[in-house]
C-alpha cells in the first residue's frame, strides 16, 4: 500500500508540474544555478523577488535542498510532513521536497512562488455502488498532510480470485497569478 501511494503522490505532483516552465512564469526572473553552487543566496535572491507575495513558497530538488539545510549555523525546525516539508525556516513560509520533475519544463528542478500561482482542484471520483463491477467495499478519506480526497475499493477479481485495494481521485492544476512564481533550473548561472 505504501508503494502503491507513493506512486500516486508521483502522478499528482506529475499533473501539478506540468504547468511549471519557464514559459509560463515569465515576469520574475528564473534562477539558474548548479546543485553544487546553489545555496541561501539564490534563496534570499528569490525571496526578494516575491517582495509582494504575502506568503512565500518554495519546493525544490533534493540536491538543491540539501545545501540550504543542516548548516550548523541554522535553527531548523521540525518537518510538518515528517521528510517531506517545513513551514517558517529560513524566511520561507512553506519549504518542500520534491524529487518529481520529469513533467516541469526543461531543466526545472524546483518552484518558488505565492499561493497563488498555481491553483489545483480535487474531488472524488464518481463512487460505484458497493457489490457492482466486483467491488466489495468502497471509503472515503483525506490524504493526511496534503489534504487532499481520496476513495479507497476494495475488490476482488472473479477471474482470478484475487482481492485487490485501489485508490481514486480527481485531480487537476493550472497556472492562476503568473506574476507570483518563478522556476528554479539546473545550468550554469549567466
Amino acid at each position: 500500500m505504501q508503494a502503491k501511494m507513493a506512486g500516486l503522490g508521483s502522478k499528482i505532483i506529475q499533473v501539478l508540474n506540468t504547468n511549471v516552465t519557464a514559459a509560463n512564469f515569465t515576469t520574475l526572473t528564473p534562477l539558474i544555478n548548479s546543485s553544487a553552487a546553489f545555496g541561501f543566496n539564490d534563496i534570499q535572491t528569490m525571496w526578494g523577488q516575491l517582495k509582494k507575495a504575502n506568503r512565500k513558497n518554495i519546493m525544490l530538488d533534493g540536491p538543491y535542498l540539501a545545501r540550504i539545510t543542516n548548516t550548523p549555523t541554522l535553527f531548523q525546525a521540525t518537518p510538518v510532513v515528517p521528510g517531506a516539508s517545513w513551514k517558517n525556516i529560513v524566511g520561507w513560509d512553506y519549504v518542500a521536497l520534491n524529487t518529481e520533475w520529469s513533467t516541469a519544463g526543461n531543466n526545472i528542478i524546483g518552484f518558488a512562488g505565492a499561493p497563488t500561482s498555481l491553483a489545483v482542484i480535487a474531488g472524488l471520483p464518481a463512487l460505484d455502488t458497493p457489490g457492482t463491477m466486483g467491488i466489495l467495499a468502497s471509503s472515503n478519506g483525506t490524504l493526511t498532510g496534503v489534504d487532499l480526497p481520496i476513495a479507497v475499493y476494495s475488490w476482488f477479481n472473479t477471474s482470478t480470485r484475487t482481492y485487490w485495494a485501489s485508490f481514486e481521485m480527481m485531480f487537476g492544476a493550472t497556472t492562476l497569478d503568473t506574476t507570483a512564481g518563478l522556476v528554479v533550473a539546473s545550468g550554469t548561472p549567466s
